[in-house]
């Protein structure tokens, strides 16, 4: 599977409802495909003077999957939150991907 990350800044509002913040998230989803072509090696070389870029600390993924772990869901609504460690590492000179 191949995937172009794009780092965006979001900015959110403490009073947005859940539904609210995925609108906005979505909006900036879209908003952004413009920027798609940019890789993102070519991002963290502009980056070049810090060994870990403070913007990569977070990321968001979102899958729709159905998860049989009850003990560690969190069920809010329809929707049903679950623990699911993800890491990589990049070289320097590797395209993430």
């Amino acid at each position: 599977m191949f995937a172009n990350v794009i780092p965006l800044r979001c900015k959110f509002d403490p009073h947005w409802s859940f539904t609210q913040l995925l609108e906005e998230v979505q909006q900036m989803a879209s908003d952004s495909l413009e920027h798609s072509y940019f890789p993102l090696q070519r991002i963290l070389a502009q980056h070049s003077q810090t060994s870990k870029p403070a913007f990569l600390d977070t990321s968001f993924q979102f899958d729709s999957n159905t998860v049989q772990n009850i003990f560690t869901n969190v069920n809010i609504g329809d929707a049903c939150l679950c623990f699911a460690p993800h890491s990589f590492k990049i070289g320097t000179d590797e395209i993430a991907s």
